[in-house]
């Protein structure tokens, strides 16, 4: 049985740490498994490992909020940070190991964006299923 049913909203909190990425790829395949198709979940796990990673690398907090949303034909995460710095959509190097995570949540979800948050912001996407 799936843990996210339609119409759920769950918040994972999580130490900003290197173990962090890992920790919210297994929560939202967790919380998505049975509740959308494969592909849509395997979907899920790599955006929300980007949008983690980049909270980790630049978000200046000890904690991360992440929230998983399933509704009716749509998933949302999000993922609270303490950085008012929006990311950036940019072209990186072919040789770089870096800069492709939000230029691949732009192309793999169906829109995403930025909410300020205090003196942070919780940076999300939406797959329509």
């Amino acid at each position: 049985m799936n843990a996210a049913a339609e119409g759920s909203r769950h918040v994972v909190r999580m130490r900003s740490s290197r173990q962090a990425p890992a920790r919210a790829r297994r929560e939202v395949r967790r919380l998505l498994s049975g509740a959308a198709g494969r592909a849509a979940v395997d979907t899920a796990v790599l955006l929300t490992s980007e949008l983690v990673t980049n909270a980790v690398r630049y978000g200046d907090v000890h904690e991360i909020v992440m929230t998983v949303e399933c509704g009716p034909r749509v998933i949302r995460v999000s993922v609270l940070d303490g950085s008012p710095l929006p990311p950036r959509l940019t072209t990186a190097p072919l040789d770089g190991v870096g800069g492709r995570g939000i230029l691949m949540v732009d192309h793999m979800s169906s829109g995403w964006g930025v909410n300020p948050d205090g003196g942070g912001k919780s940076v999300w996407f939406r797959l329509d299923l």
